[in-house]
């Protein structure tokens, strides 16, 4: 059993130059990552047009990212626990920023397959250590602040990285080599960080590296750690037949039942706005120029999401202003099933407003959950809760999301949306944990 209560570690301090340095890395980092997502998607018809692929091929180019992406949940979430958070997201920026570079230099399909298999192996796998190293190296009453600075970053520089890419496409379509080696500045990045970011004083005496932990502490902070004298440290194993069974003990069940949930039906009722209001507003008739206006609007409206998370995450106990974000979100789908397409400024109204908070979740959630489980395993718990939302995607995107459509029309589509986010907030309200301003440590159970 590991007694991790007693510690602080960086609670109540000021963020130093060290730890501003880490989250300056950490945030260029995850830029260049997620840049990758939103470049490749434009880069697909042109090479699509140069190499005459079919429509199939251009299936298994995107098959491919998803593969590369399971493949790097569950990698990175148990190797950032067993070897480090450092070393952990260092490699995925790596590896990342080399699958960039063989996407654009790919000479054939096969090639640009396997490029695409490492860049959704690294680039998930960033995203899995993320949220547990930024949780662990700040303190207790600013993880949502940093986290949101991270997003509201990424959301600005992921539409100047596209406007960069339209512009070389427009140019010559051949410049897409260029675009899709972008993100490969996340190479240096990676060596960057390997060199200069400190390792997590968490992750490291949680792992009987006591004096390590100490020095790394020191150097981060310029101050002693002090140590609970009844600290001890047994190492458990660390795999994911340990981590499922924390998850379920009797100490740990009633959050996992939370997240799973959030992962599940939040995340991907999320998707189910995002990926398919403008398919469903074309569908039932609004004009194509109009539908794209629209898509534009609410993609601008989500950078409030980070704001929203800077101003208010860290208050009330996480729980609260993640709830009222969330119940915005339902006025909204509510908003537009009873507004339809005759009421054109309603409308956009409501769907700017759950653009505007759309992203929220995503700012909390990893947060939320990181805080709420033993260093030990964080990680790893991590990525076991992403695999339940990508397995669940499949099923939504594949076969609930149309057929739902199908069955109970434009309306009914959105209201069930919204009734799954009245769900979640109520479950947010009964089970959802207090934890913004709390150790770490205090909130292991």
């Amino acid at each position: 059993m590991l007694a991790e209560r007693g510690q602080t570690y960086f609670d109540g301090l000021k963020m130093g130059k060290n730890q501003k340095r880490f989250m300056i890395f950490l945030i260029m980092g995850t830029l260049f990552e997620q840049m990758d997502l939103y470049l490749f998607a434009m880069l697909a018809p042109p090479i699509m047009k140069l190499w005459n692929l079919t429509l199939n091929q251009v299936g298994q180019i995107h098959a491919s990212f998803a593969i590369g992406a399971v493949l790097g949940t569950l990698f990175f979430g148990w190797f950032a626990d067993k070897k480090g958070r450092k070393i952990g997201m260092g490699t995925a920026l790596l590896i990342g920023g080399f699958g960039s570079i063989c996407s654009g230099l790919a000479p054939n399909f096969e090639i640009l397959i396997f490029a695409r298999v490492l860049c959704g192996f690294a680039i998930t796998g960033g995203a899995v250590i993320e949220p547990n190293f930024l949780v662990e190296m700040v303190p207790s009453d600013k993880r949502s602040r940093y986290q949101s600075i991270l997003g509201l970053i990424a959301l600005i520089g992921i539409p100047l990285s596209t406007m960069i890419g339209k512009h070389l496409l427009s140019i010559n379509l051949e410049n897409w080599r260029y675009v899709a080696a972008i993100p490969s500045f996340s190479l240096l990045i990676g060596v960057l960080f390997l060199i200069f970011v400190h390792e997590s004083p968490r992750w490291l005496i949680t792992n009987n590296k006591l004096e390590e932990g100490k020095r790394e502490f020191k150097k981060i902070t310029g101050q002693e750690l002090k140590i609970d004298p009844n600290f001890q440290c047994i190492v458990d194993k660390v795999n994911f037949s340990q981590a499922l069974k924390i998850m379920f003990s009797k100490a740990y069940v009633k959050r996992t039942i939370l997240f799973m949930m959030i992962f599940m039906f939040v995340n991907n009722a999320g998707f189910m706005f995002v990926q398919w209001f403008p398919t469903l507003l074309t569908k039932e008739g609004m004009e194509l120029s109009l539908v794209l206006k629209y898509q534009q609007w609410v993609t601008m409206a989500m950078i409030f999401a980070p704001i929203y998370g800077m101003l208010f995450g860290d208050k009330g106990g996480r729980k609260y202003p993640y709830a009222i974000a969330l119940s915005f979100i339902a006025i909204g789908l509510f908003g537009i099933s009873f507004s339809g397409l005759a009421n054109k400024g309603l409308l956009i109204s409501f769907l700017l407003l759950v653009g505007a908070f759309y992203f929220t979740n995503n700012g909390f959630i990893g947060i939320y959950s990181s805080e709420c489980y033993p260093t030990r395993v964080r990680a790893t718990i991590y990525a076991l809760l992403l695999m339940t939302q990508k397995v669940v995607n499949i099923f939504t995107n594949n076969y609930v999301a149309p057929n739902l459509y199908k069955t109970v029309g434009f309306e009914g589509y959105f209201q069930v949306l919204a009734a799954v986010y009245v769900a979640i907030i109520l479950l947010i309200l009964w089970l959802g944990p207090k934890t913004s301003g709390k150790s770490l440590e205090e909130l292991t159970v």
